[in-house]
């Protein structure tokens, strides 16, 4: 059933290629890329509980998403039938889709966080997120229940950070939760089989894994140190506190998006340890690198 709607959305795709394929290409582009720059943003500039929450659910989310792909190990559409034409390049496995999770914790997070105070951006952000759920299908990169499982897992994971983490009675349990969980996540990805002809890398997707579970690592510790220590407060919309900002997501964007710290690692460490150890210090710098920063330079003491 899944295939004979993604043939119905490609065959739509191929007769109208210039009329909706830009736009959602847009999408499909933004929520890899750009769209990952919003929860920093609120956590330094305009709500730091808002932004712990996008933050958080954001990568735990991430590490959920990278073990489910490693357990189910489903094949992309245009692996599983030859007659998917995919409208861009996507590799790894399939279930869930990385992009339904990250639309569903950031717009789905947005809306939430903002459904009384401006509710018609609320439901843009509703909107933005079902639409790039569907452009994964309409680009025939994922089937349904990947992007519907994908949107699911990231609104789960939203609600409980919200429930179980912030500003809470249980996040410290939550957080032993989140180590054990990685762990054994961990230990099992690396010891299971994987099938050999599914023209998927193994452990190019496992080294993923342990990029995630350093994400989750280095957002427990830099939680608990800036909880106690640190104490930053957001810096508010000012000259000095957007500059602040805007060069803060310029180390982001070095720390996510280019190799200069892997390549440093990969010096000293082999593969997998590099990967952790890249992970847990981006999330230590959003959670607390640049947080001591923003204390110092913008919050009076």
């Amino acid at each position: 059933m899944d295939i004979e709607i993604l043939l119905a959305l490609q065959n739509f795709r191929l007769a109208t290629e210039r009329v909706i394929t830009p736009l959602l290409l847009g999408l499909s582009d933004f929520a890899d890329l750009w769209i990952l720059f919003l929860p920093p943003l609120v956590y330094w500039v305009f709500n730091k509980r808002g932004g712990l929450l996008l933050f958080v659910s954001c990568e735990l989310s991430y590490f959920l998403m990278r073990i489910s792909k490693l357990i189910v190990c489903e094949v992309r559409p245009f692996m599983a039938d030859p007659r998917i034409i995919p409208g861009l390049n996507a590799t790894g496995w399939s279930f869930p889709s990385g992009h339904a999770v990250t639309a569903g914790v950031i717009y789905g997070g947005l809306a939430w966080l903002l459904r009384k105070r401006t509710p018609l951006f609320s439901v843009m952000c509703v909107i933005l997120m079902l639409l790039t759920v569907f452009s994964r299908n309409y680009l025939g990169v994922h089937f349904m229940r990947d992007t519907i499982g994908g949107m699911t897992l990231g609104l789960i994971a939203l609600w409980a950070v919200g429930e179980s983490l912030i500003d809470s009675k249980h996040e410290n349990k939550a957080m032993i939760f989140g180590i054990i969980l990685c762990i054994l996540s961990l230990l099992y990805v690396v010891n299971k089989s994987y099938p050999a002809d599914s023209h998927v890398n193994p452990a190019r997707e496992i080294s993923t894994a342990f990029y995630a579970a350093g994400l989750v690592a280095g957002i427990i510790l830099g939680r608990i140190v800036e909880k106690n220590f640190v104490k930053f407060q957001v810096t508010g919309i000012n000259v000095k506190g957007l500059i602040t900002a805007l060069i803060g997501c310029g180390g982001f964007y070095v720390i996510l998006f280019t190799n200069v710290i892997r390549d440093s690692l990969r010096l000293y460490l082999p593969e997998w340890p590099t990967r952790f150890a890249v992970g847990l210090f981006m999330a230590l710098y959003v959670m607390l690198i640049w947080p001591f920063v923003i204390s110092k330079v913008c919050n009076d003491r």
